[in-house]
């Protein structure tokens, strides 16, 4: 699934978003750092559910949640 957003700002228009992508990488560092699920959701302050749908893609994440 993929989700995209494009915005005007005056002439020009903000670079797409692709959500899956952007899971998809957010799974690979989460790996990498040998963290479980859980332990990401936990210290980003969301429910293991939501981070699962995070990173497949299926659900959008605040900049607030992704900082």
């Amino acid at each position: 699934m993929k989700n995209t957003i494009a915005k005007w700002e005056g002439s020009e228009i903000m670079k797409e978003l692709d959500y899956s992508a952007m899971g998809k990488r957010i799974r690979q560092v989460r790996k990498v750092k040998g963290w479980s699920q859980d332990e990401l959701a936990r210290k980003a302050g969301i429910s293991m559910s939501f981070l699962g749908h995070i990173e497949r893609g299926s659900r959008i994440m605040s900049l607030e949640t992704f900082v």
